[in-house]
Protein backbone atom coordinates (compact mmCIF):
# COMPACT_ATOMS: atom_id res chain seq x y z
CA UNK A 1 0.00 0.00 0.00
CA UNK A 2 2.78 2.21 0.71
CA UNK A 3 4.67 1.36 -2.54
CA UNK A 4 1.19 2.63 -4.15
CA UNK A 5 1.05 5.69 -2.17
CA UNK A 6 4.52 6.83 -3.13
CA UNK A 7 4.03 6.17 -6.95
CA UNK A 8 0.64 8.02 -6.62
CA UNK A 9 2.43 11.40 -5.14
CA UNK A 10 5.55 10.96 -7.93
CA UNK A 11 3.22 10.93 -10.38
CA UNK A 12 0.71 13.87 -8.66
CA UNK A 13 3.72 15.98 -8.14
CA UNK A 14 5.12 15.27 -11.85
CA UNK A 15 2.06 16.67 -13.07
CA UNK A 16 1.74 19.59 -10.78
CA UNK A 17 3.88 21.72 -12.61
CA UNK A 18 3.26 21.55 -15.98
CA UNK A 19 -0.83 22.19 -15.41
CA UNK A 20 0.60 25.12 -13.24
CA UNK A 21 2.78 26.50 -16.53
CA UNK A 22 -0.20 25.99 -18.42
CA UNK A 23 -2.40 27.45 -16.16
CA UNK A 24 -0.50 31.05 -16.62
CA UNK A 25 -1.13 31.66 -13.13
CA UNK A 26 2.10 33.11 -12.14
CA UNK A 27 1.87 35.89 -15.18
CA UNK A 28 0.16 37.95 -12.84
CA UNK A 29 2.02 37.41 -9.61
CA UNK A 30 4.03 40.28 -8.33
CA UNK A 31 7.34 38.24 -7.55
CA UNK A 32 9.45 41.75 -6.74
CA UNK A 33 11.87 40.33 -3.41
CA UNK A 34 11.65 37.19 -3.63
CA UNK A 35 14.53 36.24 -4.38
CA UNK A 36 17.16 39.35 -4.10
CA UNK A 37 20.01 36.65 -2.48
CA UNK A 38 19.04 33.78 -4.47
CA UNK A 39 22.98 33.17 -5.16
CA UNK A 40 23.14 32.87 -1.65
CA UNK A 41 20.69 29.64 -1.50
CA UNK A 42 22.64 26.32 -1.28
CA UNK A 43 21.72 24.42 -2.70
CA UNK A 44 18.91 26.97 -4.89
CA UNK A 45 15.51 26.59 -3.44
CA UNK A 46 12.97 25.51 -4.83
CA UNK A 47 11.19 28.85 -5.10
CA UNK A 48 14.04 30.04 -7.53
CA UNK A 49 14.00 26.52 -9.63
CA UNK A 50 10.52 27.15 -10.00
CA UNK A 51 10.75 30.83 -11.16
CA UNK A 52 13.86 29.87 -13.52
CA UNK A 53 11.31 26.75 -15.16
CA UNK A 54 8.19 28.52 -15.34
CA UNK A 55 9.76 31.86 -17.06
CA UNK A 56 11.72 29.54 -19.32
CA UNK A 57 8.65 27.88 -20.20
CA UNK A 58 6.70 31.07 -21.20
CA UNK A 59 9.20 32.62 -22.90
CA UNK A 60 9.25 29.48 -25.10
CA UNK A 61 5.57 29.04 -25.52
CA UNK A 62 4.13 32.80 -25.73
CA UNK A 63 3.09 33.54 -29.06
CA UNK A 64 1.05 36.81 -28.04
CA UNK A 65 3.69 39.88 -28.44
CA UNK A 66 1.42 41.47 -26.73
CA UNK A 67 1.36 39.29 -23.39
CA UNK A 68 4.13 40.50 -21.45
CA UNK A 69 8.05 40.56 -21.87
CA UNK A 70 8.32 36.38 -23.33
CA UNK A 71 8.20 37.41 -26.75
CA UNK A 72 10.62 39.93 -26.60
CA UNK A 73 13.00 37.56 -24.63
CA UNK A 74 12.89 35.38 -27.28
CA UNK A 75 13.22 38.01 -29.61
CA UNK A 76 16.43 39.15 -28.26
CA UNK A 77 17.94 35.84 -27.91
CA UNK A 78 17.40 35.65 -31.57
CA UNK A 79 19.76 38.87 -32.02
CA UNK A 80 22.09 37.56 -29.68
CA UNK A 81 22.37 34.40 -31.80
CA UNK A 82 22.77 36.12 -35.16
CA UNK A 83 25.09 38.52 -34.12
CA UNK A 84 27.09 35.39 -32.94
CA UNK A 85 26.19 33.93 -36.43
CA UNK A 86 27.90 36.75 -38.21
CA UNK A 87 30.98 36.86 -36.30
CA UNK A 88 31.90 33.26 -36.25
CA UNK A 89 30.71 29.39 -37.56
CA UNK A 90 27.11 28.38 -37.06
CA UNK A 91 25.83 27.91 -33.50
CA UNK A 92 23.62 25.17 -32.83
CA UNK A 93 20.42 24.76 -31.24
CA UNK A 94 21.28 23.63 -27.96
CA UNK A 95 23.71 26.78 -27.91
CA UNK A 96 20.57 28.67 -28.70
CA UNK A 97 18.86 26.96 -25.64
CA UNK A 98 21.17 28.16 -24.14
CA UNK A 99 20.98 31.94 -24.95
CA UNK A 100 17.51 31.86 -24.21
CA UNK A 101 18.29 30.19 -20.48
CA UNK A 102 20.52 32.68 -19.18
CA UNK A 103 18.62 35.58 -21.26
CA UNK A 104 15.54 34.24 -18.94
CA UNK A 105 17.52 34.30 -15.76
CA UNK A 106 19.02 37.85 -16.52
CA UNK A 107 14.88 38.98 -16.81
CA UNK A 108 14.13 36.82 -13.45
CA UNK A 109 17.22 39.21 -11.92
CA UNK A 110 15.45 41.91 -13.22
CA UNK A 111 12.22 41.35 -11.95
CA UNK A 112 13.29 40.42 -8.57
CA UNK A 113 15.31 43.75 -8.36
CA UNK A 114 15.11 45.59 -5.29
CA UNK A 115 12.30 48.62 -5.66
CA UNK A 116 11.11 46.71 -8.69
CA UNK A 117 7.42 45.61 -8.14
CA UNK A 118 5.78 44.94 -11.83
CA UNK A 119 4.93 41.50 -12.50
CA UNK A 120 6.17 38.98 -14.98
CA UNK A 121 3.10 39.75 -17.54
CA UNK A 122 3.94 43.63 -17.62
CA UNK A 123 4.07 44.62 -21.05
CA UNK A 124 5.35 47.61 -21.06
CA UNK A 125 9.31 46.76 -21.44
CA UNK A 126 10.74 46.53 -25.08
CA UNK A 127 13.83 45.60 -26.28
CA UNK A 128 15.88 48.58 -26.32
CA UNK A 129 19.08 49.93 -27.19
CA UNK A 130 20.06 49.03 -23.62
CA UNK A 131 18.74 45.61 -23.27
CA UNK A 132 20.72 45.19 -26.37
CA UNK A 133 23.43 46.21 -24.18
CA UNK A 134 22.75 44.50 -21.57
CA UNK A 135 22.97 41.27 -22.97
CA UNK A 136 26.00 42.42 -25.32
CA UNK A 137 27.60 42.74 -21.79
CA UNK A 138 26.84 39.28 -20.29
CA UNK A 139 27.75 37.71 -23.46
CA UNK A 140 30.55 39.81 -23.65
CA UNK A 141 30.23 40.39 -26.85
CA UNK A 142 32.52 43.79 -27.21
CA UNK A 143 31.62 45.04 -30.72
CA UNK A 144 28.24 45.00 -30.13
CA UNK A 145 29.01 46.68 -27.06
CA UNK A 146 31.17 49.09 -28.79
CA UNK A 147 28.28 49.76 -31.42
CA UNK A 148 25.30 50.36 -29.36
CA UNK A 149 27.59 52.64 -26.96
CA UNK A 150 28.81 54.50 -30.03
CA UNK A 151 24.82 54.99 -31.00
CA UNK A 152 24.07 56.34 -27.51
CA UNK A 153 23.04 53.24 -25.58
CA UNK A 154 23.57 54.17 -22.19
CA UNK A 155 25.32 51.64 -19.69
CA UNK A 156 23.94 52.78 -16.02
CA UNK A 157 20.60 52.59 -17.71
CA UNK A 158 18.30 49.44 -16.36
CA UNK A 159 17.95 47.76 -19.53
CA UNK A 160 13.78 47.72 -19.26
CA UNK A 161 13.91 43.80 -19.12
CA UNK A 162 17.24 43.30 -18.09
CA UNK A 163 19.49 44.89 -15.17
CA UNK A 164 22.18 47.54 -16.53
CA UNK A 165 24.83 46.85 -18.61
CA UNK A 166 27.81 47.67 -15.99
CA UNK A 167 25.55 45.59 -13.49
CA UNK A 168 25.38 42.56 -16.03
CA UNK A 169 29.00 43.01 -16.54
CA UNK A 170 29.59 42.91 -12.87
CA UNK A 171 27.96 39.71 -12.18
CA UNK A 172 29.47 38.06 -15.48
CA UNK A 173 32.96 38.87 -14.27
CA UNK A 174 33.96 40.19 -17.64
CA UNK A 175 36.81 42.10 -17.06
CA UNK A 176 37.28 43.43 -20.93
CA UNK A 177 33.16 45.12 -20.68
CA UNK A 178 33.41 46.33 -17.53
CA UNK A 179 36.18 48.48 -18.44
CA UNK A 180 34.75 49.45 -21.77
CA UNK A 181 31.39 50.82 -20.38
CA UNK A 182 33.49 52.31 -17.51
CA UNK A 183 34.92 54.86 -20.14
CA UNK A 184 31.34 55.96 -20.86
CA UNK A 185 30.62 56.80 -17.08
CA UNK A 186 32.35 60.39 -18.38
CA UNK A 187 29.81 60.87 -21.36
CA UNK A 188 27.72 64.03 -20.87
CA UNK A 189 24.26 63.72 -20.02
CA UNK A 190 21.29 66.07 -19.35
CA UNK A 191 19.72 66.11 -16.07
CA UNK A 192 15.47 66.50 -15.85
CA UNK A 193 14.39 69.03 -14.74
CA UNK A 194 13.66 68.77 -10.91
CA UNK A 195 16.92 66.29 -10.45
CA UNK A 196 18.45 68.19 -7.70
CA UNK A 197 21.24 69.98 -8.39
CA UNK A 198 22.88 71.36 -11.75
CA UNK A 199 19.31 70.67 -13.07
CA UNK A 200 19.22 71.07 -16.96
CA UNK A 201 23.02 71.50 -17.14
CA UNK A 202 24.80 68.34 -18.86
CA UNK A 203 26.65 65.96 -16.25
CA UNK A 204 28.64 63.06 -16.42
CA UNK A 205 26.62 59.80 -16.94
CA UNK A 206 27.78 58.42 -13.76
CA UNK A 207 27.14 61.05 -11.56
CA UNK A 208 23.14 60.54 -12.02
CA UNK A 209 20.91 59.32 -9.05
CA UNK A 210 20.36 56.31 -11.11
CA UNK A 211 24.23 55.62 -11.03
CA UNK A 212 24.44 56.64 -7.25
CA UNK A 213 21.07 54.61 -6.19
CA UNK A 214 21.26 51.77 -8.23
CA UNK A 215 23.37 51.00 -11.09
CA UNK A 216 26.64 51.52 -9.27
CA UNK A 217 25.41 49.66 -5.81
CA UNK A 218 24.12 46.92 -7.64
CA UNK A 219 27.37 46.15 -9.58
CA UNK A 220 29.35 45.94 -6.42
CA UNK A 221 26.82 43.55 -5.25
CA UNK A 222 27.48 41.71 -7.94
CA UNK A 223 30.86 41.62 -7.94
CA UNK A 224 30.82 40.75 -4.19
CA UNK A 225 28.52 37.87 -5.13
CA UNK A 226 31.35 36.39 -7.34
CA UNK A 227 33.78 36.10 -4.05
CA UNK A 228 36.82 37.21 -6.47
CA UNK A 229 38.53 39.82 -3.97
CA UNK A 230 40.64 41.25 -6.98
CA UNK A 231 37.83 41.80 -9.28
CA UNK A 232 35.64 43.47 -6.75
CA UNK A 233 38.73 45.91 -5.99
CA UNK A 234 38.33 46.67 -9.90
CA UNK A 235 34.51 47.26 -9.41
CA UNK A 236 34.82 49.42 -6.61
CA UNK A 237 37.60 51.77 -8.61
CA UNK A 238 34.93 52.18 -11.20
CA UNK A 239 32.20 52.58 -9.45
CA UNK A 240 34.32 55.31 -7.41
CA UNK A 241 35.42 57.28 -10.34
CA UNK A 242 32.10 56.86 -12.09
CA UNK A 243 30.45 59.09 -8.96
CA UNK A 244 33.26 61.24 -8.84
CA UNK A 245 33.72 60.14 -5.28
CA UNK A 246 36.75 59.39 -3.35
CA UNK A 247 37.14 55.93 -2.19
CA UNK A 248 36.12 56.24 1.75
CA UNK A 249 33.59 58.65 1.01
CA UNK A 250 30.26 58.30 3.31
CA UNK A 251 27.88 56.96 0.18
CA UNK A 252 31.11 54.37 -0.92
CA UNK A 253 30.77 53.12 2.53
CA UNK A 254 26.63 52.70 2.10
CA UNK A 255 27.83 50.75 -1.03
CA UNK A 256 30.38 48.03 0.53
CA UNK A 257 27.75 47.55 3.36
CA UNK A 258 24.92 46.38 0.56
CA UNK A 259 27.90 44.38 -1.14
CA UNK A 260 28.51 43.03 2.37
CA UNK A 261 25.20 41.31 2.34
CA UNK A 262 25.78 39.34 -0.96
CA UNK A 263 28.89 37.32 -0.39
CA UNK A 264 29.42 33.94 0.63
CA UNK A 265 33.48 34.27 0.48
CA UNK A 266 34.63 34.58 4.04
CA UNK A 267 37.77 36.36 1.86
CA UNK A 268 35.58 38.46 0.20
CA UNK A 269 33.68 39.80 3.64
CA UNK A 270 36.88 40.61 5.10
CA UNK A 271 38.21 43.09 2.51
CA UNK A 272 34.64 44.39 2.36
CA UNK A 273 35.03 44.83 6.38
CA UNK A 274 38.08 46.62 6.01
CA UNK A 275 35.90 49.15 4.52
CA UNK A 276 32.92 49.21 6.84
CA UNK A 277 34.02 49.82 10.40
CA UNK A 278 30.38 50.30 11.98
CA UNK A 279 28.29 47.52 13.61
CA UNK A 280 28.06 45.14 11.63
CA UNK A 281 26.88 42.05 13.27
CA UNK A 282 23.81 41.39 12.22
CA UNK A 283 24.56 40.08 9.15
CA UNK A 284 25.66 36.87 11.01
CA UNK A 285 21.37 36.53 10.83
CA UNK A 286 21.23 37.10 7.35
CA UNK A 287 24.32 34.03 6.65
CA UNK A 288 22.09 31.93 8.72
CA UNK A 289 19.35 32.48 7.15
CA UNK A 290 20.52 31.54 4.42
CA UNK A 291 21.97 28.21 5.11
CA UNK A 292 25.70 29.90 4.21
CA UNK A 293 26.90 27.46 6.81
CA UNK A 294 31.20 28.45 5.82
CA UNK A 295 30.17 32.49 6.38
CA UNK A 296 28.46 31.56 10.02
CA UNK A 297 31.87 29.43 11.18
CA UNK A 298 33.79 32.48 9.60
CA UNK A 299 31.93 35.42 11.86
CA UNK A 300 31.42 33.23 14.76
CA UNK A 301 35.37 31.55 15.16
CA UNK A 302 37.41 34.08 13.39
CA UNK A 303 35.32 37.67 13.37
CA UNK A 304 33.79 36.52 16.88
CA UNK A 305 30.37 37.35 16.96
CA UNK A 306 27.74 36.36 19.43
CA UNK A 307 26.19 33.21 18.28
CA UNK A 308 22.96 34.27 19.62
CA UNK A 309 22.87 37.58 17.73
CA UNK A 310 22.43 41.34 19.24
CA UNK A 311 19.73 41.44 21.33
CA UNK A 312 18.37 44.18 19.57
CA UNK A 313 18.15 42.04 16.07
CA UNK A 314 15.01 40.31 15.85
CA UNK A 315 13.53 44.29 15.32
CA UNK A 316 15.19 44.08 12.37
CA UNK A 317 16.98 40.80 11.67
CA UNK A 318 15.49 37.90 13.79
CA UNK A 319 17.96 35.29 15.63
CA UNK A 320 20.55 33.46 13.81
CA UNK A 321 19.43 30.06 15.12
CA UNK A 322 15.80 30.63 14.83
CA UNK A 323 16.28 31.59 11.28
CA UNK A 324 18.17 28.81 10.41
CA UNK A 325 15.13 26.77 11.59
CA UNK A 326 12.86 28.61 9.86
CA UNK A 327 14.47 27.86 6.61
CA UNK A 328 15.56 24.44 7.42
CA UNK A 329 18.98 24.63 7.15
CA UNK A 330 20.38 21.84 9.22
CA UNK A 331 23.84 22.03 9.03
CA UNK A 332 23.75 25.58 10.32
CA UNK A 333 21.39 24.88 12.98
CA UNK A 334 23.54 21.76 14.33
CA UNK A 335 26.84 24.17 14.40
CA UNK A 336 25.00 26.90 16.35
CA UNK A 337 23.40 24.61 18.60
CA UNK A 338 27.28 22.91 18.79
CA UNK A 339 28.43 26.18 19.93
CA UNK A 340 26.38 27.00 22.59
CA UNK A 341 23.13 29.03 20.83
CA UNK A 342 20.06 29.19 23.19
CA UNK A 343 16.88 27.22 21.67
CA UNK A 344 14.35 28.71 24.09
CA UNK A 345 14.04 32.69 24.72
CA UNK A 346 10.57 32.73 26.29
CA UNK A 347 11.92 34.98 28.84
CA UNK A 348 13.17 37.51 26.90
CA UNK A 349 10.68 40.11 24.47
CA UNK A 350 13.72 40.42 21.98
CA UNK A 351 14.45 37.35 20.61
CA UNK A 352 13.26 34.55 18.25
CA UNK A 353 12.69 31.05 19.69
CA UNK A 354 13.69 28.31 17.58
CA UNK A 355 10.80 25.57 18.06
CA UNK A 356 7.81 27.97 16.73
CA UNK A 357 10.52 28.89 14.22
CA UNK A 358 10.95 25.46 12.99
CA UNK A 359 7.49 24.83 13.36
CA UNK A 360 6.58 27.93 10.36
CA UNK A 361 8.64 26.64 8.44
CA UNK A 362 6.76 23.59 8.02
CA UNK A 363 9.59 21.00 8.70
CA UNK A 364 8.80 18.17 11.24
CA UNK A 365 11.89 17.28 10.85
CA UNK A 366 13.53 20.01 12.54
CA UNK A 367 11.07 20.17 15.06
CA UNK A 368 11.75 16.76 16.05
CA UNK A 369 15.30 17.21 15.72
CA UNK A 370 14.72 20.13 18.36
CA UNK A 371 12.78 18.17 20.73
CA UNK A 372 14.49 14.92 20.79
CA UNK A 373 18.00 15.69 20.27
CA UNK A 374 18.26 19.47 21.80
CA UNK A 375 15.68 19.09 24.43
CA UNK A 376 13.62 21.98 23.10
CA UNK A 377 11.19 22.61 26.07
CA UNK A 378 7.69 22.28 25.52
CA UNK A 379 6.50 23.95 29.38
CA UNK A 380 7.14 27.05 27.60
CA UNK A 381 5.32 29.95 25.84
CA UNK A 382 7.02 29.26 22.35
CA UNK A 383 6.11 25.74 22.79
CA UNK A 384 2.66 26.82 22.85
CA UNK A 385 3.49 29.28 19.78
CA UNK A 386 5.07 25.77 18.06
CA UNK A 387 1.64 24.21 18.12
CA UNK A 388 -0.45 27.45 16.79
CA UNK A 389 1.96 27.64 13.90
CA UNK A 390 1.72 23.88 13.00
CA UNK A 391 -2.34 24.53 13.29
CA UNK A 392 -2.02 27.80 10.97
CA UNK A 393 -0.13 25.02 8.40
CA UNK A 394 -2.82 22.25 9.12
CA UNK A 395 0.37 20.00 9.63
CA UNK A 396 -1.80 17.19 11.73
CA UNK A 397 1.65 15.04 11.81
CA UNK A 398 3.11 17.95 13.92
CA UNK A 399 0.47 19.17 16.03
CA UNK A 400 0.05 15.57 17.11
CA UNK A 401 3.46 15.45 18.11
CA UNK A 402 4.17 18.86 19.70
CA UNK A 403 0.70 17.89 21.76
CA UNK A 404 1.65 14.41 22.75
CA UNK A 405 4.59 15.90 24.44
CA UNK A 406 3.73 19.19 25.62
CA UNK A 407 4.53 19.07 29.42
CA UNK A 408 2.93 22.54 30.56
CA UNK A 409 2.96 23.55 34.37
CA UNK A 410 -0.40 23.10 36.63
CA UNK A 411 -2.24 24.23 37.76
CA UNK A 412 -0.85 27.81 38.28
CA UNK A 413 -0.73 28.28 34.36
CA UNK A 414 -2.39 26.31 32.70
CA UNK A 415 -1.04 26.90 29.40
CA UNK A 416 -3.44 24.09 27.94
CA UNK A 417 -6.22 26.64 28.24
CA UNK A 418 -4.70 28.37 25.25
CA UNK A 419 -4.90 25.60 22.89
CA UNK A 420 -8.98 24.54 24.40
CA UNK A 421 -9.44 27.98 24.04
CA UNK A 422 -7.15 30.96 21.46
CA UNK A 423 -6.01 28.02 19.40
CA UNK A 424 -9.62 26.49 18.27
CA UNK A 425 -11.32 29.93 18.08
CA UNK A 426 -8.43 30.18 15.89
CA UNK A 427 -8.90 27.65 13.39
CA UNK A 428 -12.10 28.13 13.21
CA UNK A 429 -11.89 31.86 12.14
CA UNK A 430 -9.42 30.47 9.57
CA UNK A 431 -11.50 27.56 7.98
CA UNK A 432 -9.07 24.93 9.26
CA UNK A 433 -11.49 22.54 9.70
CA UNK A 434 -9.45 19.79 10.43
CA UNK A 435 -7.47 21.73 12.82
CA UNK A 436 -10.87 22.45 14.94
CA UNK A 437 -11.60 18.65 14.85
CA UNK A 438 -8.22 17.52 16.00
CA UNK A 439 -7.98 19.86 18.58
CA UNK A 440 -11.34 19.84 19.75
CA UNK A 441 -10.65 16.08 20.37
CA UNK A 442 -7.97 16.62 21.99
CA UNK A 443 -9.48 18.81 24.36
CA UNK A 444 -12.22 16.59 25.18
CA UNK A 445 -9.09 13.86 26.46
CA UNK A 446 -7.63 16.19 28.44
CA UNK A 447 -9.80 17.58 30.25
CA UNK A 448 -9.00 21.00 32.60
CA UNK A 449 -7.13 20.53 35.79
CA UNK A 450 -9.56 21.37 39.00
CA UNK A 451 -7.70 24.06 41.21
CA UNK A 452 -8.39 23.51 45.02
CA UNK A 453 -7.34 26.53 46.92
Amino acid sequence: MSDLLTLFQEKFNDLVQPALFASRLLDSYDCSHMGLLWHLESPPSACKRLWDAYLLYRTKNETDPAVGNFCDIRRMAGLVAAENESSGPKKTNSVGDTILERLCWLALVKKTSNGTRSPLCSSDLLVTDASRLSAAAHFNMVALAERLLQEGASPVDDGQIFPSAIEVAACAGNKNMLEILSRNLDRKTQLMEGEGEGEGEPIPLGRTPDWLTSAGRRAMEAAAARGDVEFLKLVRRHVANGCGLDLCSEIMGDVVLYAMWNTANPETYDYLATLYTSQTAHVLVHYAAHGQLAMVRHLVERVGFAVDGLSWDKARHGNPLANACRRGHDDVVDYLLARGAKIDHSEEDDRDSALPAAASGGSLAMVRKLVLDHGAPLDTIPALQAILEAVKLEHTEMVHFLLDRCDFPHPAEDYLQHIRGPHVAFAKSEGLDSMVELLEAWSEANPPVEVYL
